[in-house]
């Protein structure tokens, strides 16, 4: 479920947006905006992205309760992450994390599938890039 409000004063909008688990009532996310009234379709853009992302971690991570060993939610939540990377996570934690679901996609992955997934050529660009090392 998503509540939320919006105020505005003068030229300025703040809104607020938070997305509740409508099975428990546990929020799962929640954010503060605030920005000039000339930019409020980007800012609904935003705000649409932000819970996107969120609900599809938990999409991924819940499949993963039910099936550790399912590559494609491990697949999931790295490409979630690397959307995430770029705009709103500092890049260097959301590439580690990247990494690290790409990683247990691989384990997970049967042979016949390892060489061409999508997934083994996003470490190798990372590996390559530098980025996601342990530092």
């Amino acid at each position: 479920m998503l509540e939320g409000s919006v105020r505005r004063d003068g030229n300025r909008v703040r809104i607020t947006a938070e997305l509740i688990d409508a099975c428990d009532g546990f929020t799962i996310w929640s954010e503060t905006y605030e920005r000039e009234m000339h930019g409020i379709f980007a800012l609904q853009d935003e705000i649409t992205r932000s819970i996107v992302d969120t609900l599809s971690l938990e999409f991924f991570e819940r499949a993963l309760e039910k099936d550790p060993q399912f590559s494609r939610s491990w697949t999931g939540i790295a490409k979630s992450w690397l959307w995430l990377a770029d705009a709103y996570v500092a890049p260097l934690e959301a590439y580690a994390k990247v990494r690290d679901a790409a990683l247990c996609a691989v384990v997970r992955l049967r042979s016949s599938q390892t060489r061409r997934h999508p997934i083994i050529s996003l470490l190798r660009f990372m590996r390559r890039a530098g980025t996601g090392r342990k530092r």
